[in-house]
């Protein structure tokens, strides 16, 4: 390492080490303007150009995981809403029998 004047670099990145990176890195190189997949240095690595994204790769499993959870809590509520919807559909079908079977009686009594 050499220590000296500062400067800036053309292109700063954000490296994260990564074994997907490393596998795709194998077989190609890609460079786009959000970031590079490569193998600096022996390893897979995504060198992003902005910090937001490498923080949002970063924090991908744990937003999936939440994504999950809601899920779970969302398919939950779903089936309670099914066995309402079930529930509501039969009391509106006993109705329908009710009115008909009041309509019925109506007309034989005239």
């Amino acid at each position: 390492m050499t220590l000296g004047r500062s400067k800036l670099s053309r292109k700063p990145h954000f490296g994260v080490y990564d074994p997907l990176a490393s596998r795709w890195a194998k077989n190609f190189q890609l460079d786009t303007e959000w970031g590079k997949i490569d193998e600096s240095m022996g390893y897979g690595e995504i060198d992003w150009t902005d910090p937001v994204s490498a923080a949002n790769y970063l924090s991908m499993p744990n937003r999936l995981e939440k994504i999950e959870r809601s899920m779970e809590t969302f398919a939950s509520g779903m089936e309670s809403f099914g066995k309402g919807m079930n529930q509501h559909m039969l009391l509106i079908s006993e109705l329908r029998e009710l009115v008909n079977v009041q309509l019925s009686s109506e007309k034989a009594g005239r």
